[in-house]
């Protein structure tokens, strides 16, 4: 059986690890399943919950939790810094964008998700997000080759916070803007008060109750215009953490005939930020 797993993180590894073990218990010897793994980013995989902690303090241990050769242990062909451009359910095979063309018995979708922020101007270049390691890369960087002492982190859900607190480390003078209250999907207001204290107490601005309204800029983004109408500006602005995450599909139509019987569509979860 040949099994194509689309993308690299904690669901994907966890798919071909729990499938080594099956063929383990089954006494099945050598690997009986040919497992491909496609990810678009040129590293390993990684936890994403712990990219602060990396970034401040240089830590691999927890980033690599499983070790930089755990698809090389499991057995597992790992295709890196390739994207995928279809999926092809009838003819059970994904096309690359680079042409190349991947076929499959079953295919599980691990893409996880990306932010996004549905306001005029968001797609703007400039705008920053800390959702994988490459972008947090950039990010960390352009603070450290000195581009940037003043950061607008648009959205205070739990990503937004922690990209706030990271930039703060840094060194950065923050601002962060929320239509809400701080952490308003998982935290009651008498508890996010106190949330927002501690960030307050770390020198970050906190403008809660202040929606965005749009992101501004002739040909790359200068400022984001609150709904009253203020601007506000930065020297980097961290603004796609907005609405929370959506599915990473690439385009793939999740939903057409042929997700059935040997394919899994795995991960595929809609999640909630600021």
């Amino acid at each position: 059986m040949r099994l194509l797993i689309l993308g690299a993180g904690p669901a994907g590894l966890a798919v071909a690890e729990r499938l080594r073990e099956l063929e383990r218990l089954a006494g099945a010897g050598a690997s009986a399943c040919d497992i491909e793994m496609v990810s678009d980013e040129d590293h390993p995989p990684y936890s994403p919950p712990a990219l602060a902690d990396h970034f401040l303090t240089g830590r691999e241990s927890t980033l690599f939790w499983k070790g930089r050769d755990a698809l090389e242990r499991l057995g597992v062909t790992h295709r890196r810094g390739q994207a995928v451009r279809a999926v092809h359910p009838g003819e059970r095979r994904v096309t690359l964008a680079d042409g190349t063309s991947l076929a499959y018995d079953s295919l599980v979708i691990a893409t996880g998700s990306r932010l996004y922020a549905p306001l005029p101007g968001a797609d703007l270049p400039g705008l920053c997000n800390f959702k994988s390691l490459t972008a947090a890369r950039a990010l960390v960087e352009r603070v450290r080759r000195g581009e940037a002492r003043r950061a607008l982190v648009v959205g205070a859900g739990f990503i937004g916070v922690e990209v706030a607190l990271v930039l703060r480390a840094l060194g950065l003078a923050v601002t962060l803007v929320e239509r809400d209250w701080v952490m308003s999907s998982t935290l009651e207001p008498e508890t996010a008060d106190l949330v927002r204290a501690a960030l307050c107490a770390r020198g970050i601005r906190v403008l809660d109750g202040q929606a965005a309204a749009a992101f501004e800029g002739a040909g790359h983004v200068e400022a984001v215009r609150l709904a009253t109408g203020e601007p506000l500006t930065a020297d980097l602005y961290g603004a796609l953490m907005l609405k929370g995450a959506d599915v990473r599909a690439y385009g793939m139509r999740l939903l057409d005939p042929g997700f059935g019987a040997g394919s899994m569509a795995f991960e595929a979860l809609r999640g909630r930020g600021a």
